[in-house]
């Protein structure tokens, strides 16, 4: 499958602000539980909430490497949540500087999901 990586960049580019309030507001609404093996917080994350968080939070724009996991991961995530992508990375979320510091790959996947299910995320919040 071809990926038009500056199309991919392009869809979720950062086109808003977020406040440090609005991101200890997202970790108070969708909290899960404790990841038991790595004692990272777990958060529910759907397709319009990784969306929200992409286009307001800074990040880098993918790699064409990243570009392919991102579509690999949404394609697991579509079809089986995520009982076969659990990573035990958290994504990392610096709420000091509105920045997705890691796993905006992961973001990305659940942002192009077709599935309408919210996905299971560890994130770690820098700064709370």
């Amino acid at each position: 499958m071809q990926i038009n990586l500056e199309q991919l960049n392009t869809k979720f580019r950062r086109t808003g602000d977020i406040s440090k309030t609005d991101i200890l507001a997202f970790a108070d609404n969708n909290f899960s539980s404790i990841d038991l093996a790595t004692g990272n917080e777990v958060f529910y994350v759907s397709r319009p909430t990784a969306r929200w968080l992409l286009h307001s939070l800074k990040h880098e724009q993918l790699t064409l490497r990243q570009a392919s996991r991102a579509m690999y991961l949404k394609n697991e995530f579509t079809n089986y949540g995520n009982t076969k992508s659990w990573s035990e990375n958290p994504v990392v979320i610096d709420i000091n500087t509105c920045t997705i510091e890691d796993g905006v790959v992961r973001l990305y996947a659940v942002a192009l999901s077709d599935n309408p299910k919210a996905v299971s995320l560890p994130i770690r919040i820098l700064g709370e």
